[in-house]
């Protein structure tokens, strides 16, 4: 109408940006929790002032504050990933199944420690569990012969488990290259899983303990709950 002043509208994101700044936003929170060594006192208003933003403005990509831990959560899952991906990528998987084995573990125990409080948070009480539908109609994946036991996890949770499957690939391979004598490569990496777990928290939570290297630990490990024999 005339005499009116023109409304003012908020200009909209170029094609990207959005996305930029919600990963902003959670690794803000990642940062945070590294910071605090945990996520009991991470808060949306704490996070804006971290990412350089207004808090209402988190609400444009997250419905709420767990919605932002739920992607925190994923985030860490994927890095976790990322690192045992990294570690074995130049490693040929038919000529070094054992030393990519090895890799991959070592990689798993390095991040635990880079990431002390993220690392924690990916298997504390009260996150998100894999085994906890997102909603009570949502489909289970297809089944997995060679991953049984992990039928009825979410598809959106699938990738939490993304490492155990490296382990379940890893020795699999070790036994297809006759360097392995492991019967089943899904129990014996259950077994090194929860090796690798074990020493690094026992690791992160008695630093004092005369604890042997690290790597050393890890090499036995792999090496014993893997079955693995010699060239």
């Amino acid at each position: 109408m005339p005499g009116m002043s023109p409304t003012t509208r908020r200009v909209r994101n170029r094609r990207g940006e959005g996305d930029l700044l919600r990963n902003e936003i959670v690794s803000a929170a990642e940062r945070l929790v590294e910071q605090a060594g945990g996520d009991e006192t991470l808060t949306l208003r704490a996070i804006a002032r971290e990412a350089g933003i207004s808090a209402p403005s988190i609400y444009a990509h997250f419905e709420d504050l767990a919605a932002v831990r739920d992607a925190v959560l994923d985030a860490g899952f994927d890095r976790l990933s990322q690192a045992i991906d990294d570690s074995t990528s130049t490693l040929d998987l038919a000529t070094d199944p054992v030393r990519r084995l090895l890799a991959g573990c070592r990689a798993y125990v390095d991040f635990a420690m880079r990431e002390p409080a993220s690392y924690r948070l990916l298997f504390s009480r009260g996150r998100p569990s894999v085994d906890t539908p997102d909603r009570e109609d949502q489909a289970p994946p297809p089944s997995d012969p060679t991953s049984p036991g992990l039928d009825g996890i979410p598809p959106a949770k699938q990738h939490h488990l993304d490492a155990f499957r490296m382990l379940i690939d890893g020795v699999s391979s070790c036994v297809a290259a006759g360097r392995s004598t492991s019967t089943d490569p899904v129990a014996d990496a259950t077994a090194l899983w929860t090796a690798l777990h074990g020493a690094v928290s026992l690791r992160q939570h008695l630093p004092k303990f005369p604890w042997p290297p690290l790597h050393e630990a890890t090499d036995r490990f792999a090496v014993e709950l893997a079955h693995l024999t010699p060239a």
